[in-house]
């Protein structure tokens, strides 16, 4: 390729951009002035609307969290003193339990000494028995004595001697006897009257 070759083409390149700058320099006067702010001030009421609703939006949005915390720390309130009534009534209770843990081991330990007096009532009471069969043998055996001394048919035909309990049972036996008697003797009355 030979130099005026090279030359006619760089020409031809730069008189092709020199026609492109003009054309859009020529398109750029075209528009008039008025238009050109006309948008940049449209365009800056938008930004401002957009800033406005942006502004709005993060005020509502703060006064909305101001309400949430606002409840948060109302229901904390409410949850502490839920808790402090809730551990009061637990210690409530505690002492509650304490009280009925002393008063059953008192009434535990009162029936025990019941049980204890009781016991020992009836060991008294036992005691009293075995004294009062001891004192009956002796009463018997006495008794045995002094028949054998005395001259009655039951000790001349070698029977036993009569005991306690056979002086009693005849001494019921003559009431009952006496009491029939009585009351026969009334009824004659009644009967000849």
């Amino acid at each position: 390729m030979s130099k005026k070759h090279i030359e006619q083409r760089v020409y031809a390149a730069a008189l092709k951009a020199h026609t492109y700058v003009a054309h859009r320099i020529t398109a750029f006067r075209i528009v008039p002035a008025e238009a050109i702010e006309a948008r940049a001030l449209l365009a800056s009421q938008e930004a401002k609307a957009y800033a406005d609703d942006a502004v709005h939006s993060l005020s509502m949005a703060l006064r909305g969290m101001a309400k949430v915390m606002a409840g948060m720390n109302q229901r904390i309130d409410t949850l502490e003193a839920v808790h402090s009534e809730t551990r009061e009534e637990i210690l409530n209770l505690a002492r509650a339990v304490q009280g009925l843990e002393k008063a059953f081991a008192g009434r535990a330990m009162e029936n025990l000494e019941e049980a204890l007096a009781e016991r020992d009532g009836l060991l008294d009471i036992k005691t009293d028995i075995v004294g009062l069969e001891t004192g009956l043998r002796e009463l018997d055996a006495r008794l045995g004595a002094l028949m054998r001394h005395t001259d009655m048919p039951a000790h001349t035909h070698g029977l036993r001697p009569p005991t306690s309990t056979d002086v009693t049972s005849a001494r019921l036996e003559n009431d009952d006897e006496r009491l029939c008697r009585d009351v026969g003797a009334a009824s004659d009355e009644r009967i000849q009257t």
